[in-house]
């Protein structure tokens, strides 16, 4: 069953859009590589609607973690997609070990 709701899940997370803000995010020093941890004992994994507001959590970390797209530069908007889908699919396998008793999920930039 719960391996029917982290699929579930998942297919509705790649509908989520991904929004475009207006400031670029490279003032992050280059060894230093942006994180951010969630806490899952407070999500239902095994419903739908639990499932779910995990995934979009962790749409927003990734989000959050790899920066925004500056839109009048949009050369540079492939590599923040490439962060964004890394650190969710990166995330999202980490759901996997839940059922081994991880408490937590990590969503970590690519760059």
């Amino acid at each position: 069953m719960t391996k029917i709701v982290f699929a579930a899940a998942a297919l509705a997370m790649t509908g989520l859009t991904t929004s475009l803000a207006v400031s670029p995010a490279s003032a992050q020093m280059p060894s230093q590589t942006p994180s951010q941890t969630i806490a899952t004992s407070g999500y239902n994994l095994n419903s739908a609607a639990g499932y779910a507001a995990l995934a979009g959590r962790i749409n927003r970390a990734a989000n959050q973690v790899c920066g925004n797209v500056d839109l009048r530069n949009l050369d540079v908007a492939p590599e923040f997609i490439a962060c964004r889908n890394f650190a969710r699919e990166d995330a999202m396998a980490q759901l996997d070990d839940i059922a081994s008793g991880a408490s937590s999920v990590t969503v970590v930039a690519s760059r």
